[in-house]
């Protein structure tokens, strides 16, 4: 899978008032819960609402946010969430907070998840229905 193909999946966000700290601009800490919305949206989308069915699934084992500038009260933006890489036990995803036109790039985000089985609480392979609904996704 290549990073540099489009993204099929965006999400619009809605800046709260509470989002906003003392320097007018969106706090750097909630940039994760707005990458926690589209990697949700983007899970949901290709493994319908019930992606953790049977208790396993996976779960975040790395995450690098990077910030290119910031986020104003009255920007416009977006989420954009795609799989980059999927290997044996990881799989790797890139996103994205830009502005809704695509012009502006204010951060990304590269998270790498491990495949995880709740129950026994073990790093496990990538489920099978998982792979093949991000690999049919991603297409």
């Amino acid at each position: 899978m290549n990073k540099e193909k489009s993204f099929k999946h965006i999400v619009p966000i809605q800046i709260r008032f509470n989002d906003i700290d003392g320097q007018q601009h969106v706090n750097n800490a909630v940039y994760q819960s707005y990458f926690d919305i589209g990697r949700e949206g983007y899970f949901s989308a290709i493994h319908g609402q019930h992606y953790h069915t049977g208790g396993k699934s996976v779960i975040i084992a790395a995450v690098q946010t990077d910030f290119m500038r910031p986020v104003f009260r009255h920007d416009k933006i977006q989420v954009e969430t795609k799989v980059i890489s999927i290997g044996n036990k990881s799989l790797k995803m890139f996103q994205k907070i830009s502005s809704t036109d695509d012009e502006v790039i204010y951060a990304t985000c590269s998270t790498v998840f491990a495949g995880f089985d709740y129950e026994k609480q073990e790093t496990i392979i990538i489920p099978s229905e998982m792979r093949k609904a991000i690999e049919q996704y991603e297409k």
